[in-house]
């Protein structure tokens, strides 16, 4: 299925277990009352039993970040980390807006041609521009990050990825 906005299904496959699994993910993540003060962990964000839901810390400005939320699952053989990758609320909201006022627009232009009224061309292009655009610089942002962050969790876990778990 293509999403709208960018969005990533993974699965990490580990030997480790859940305890094994859960220790790690805690050593390097802080938490988000920590932040203020100082960053020792390569993560942000809450670590359960189970589940969690962390972000990387990074040195500059990426609203297109992936918010990490993954849940620990039993496999035949082995666990499996199931990560769900997504955009933060905040950037869901701006990239709403930002397609619906592009959207907008395009169908006035569509209303328009239905109307027999001359419409201008740059109308489109420009729509169009508009909406690629938004399209580009949130996926490459995401998608750029996201395969660091499969990296990272893959090594921290010293991950078997199959094609299928």
């Amino acid at each position: 299925m293509i999403h709208i906005l960018p969005y990533l299904e993974h699965t990490i496959r580990t030997t480790k277990s859940p305890q094994e699994i859960h220790d790690i993910l805690q050593s390097v993540t802080s938490s988000k009352r920590e932040l203020g003060l100082s960053t020792t962990g390569e993560f942000i964000g809450t670590i359960d039993q189970y589940d969690f839901k962390i972000m990387r810390i990074i040195n500059y400005r990426n609203s297109f970040m992936p918010v990490i939320k993954g849940a620990i699952k039993k496999g035949e053989e082995a666990y499996g980390v199931a990560l769900k990758m997504q955009l933060h609320p905040i950037t869901y909201i701006f990239l709403i807006f930002w397609f619906g006022i592009a959207g907008f627009i395009l169908l006035i232009g569509i209303l328009g041609l239905m109307t027999s009224e001359p419409t201008d061309v740059t109308l489109f292009l420009g729509t169009g521009g508009f909406i690629a655009w938004g399209q580009i610089l949130s996926r490459w942002g995401f998608f750029f990050q996201a395969k660091k962050d499969i990296k990272k969790l893959e090594e921290l876990l010293s991950a078997e990825t199959p094609a299928a778990f």
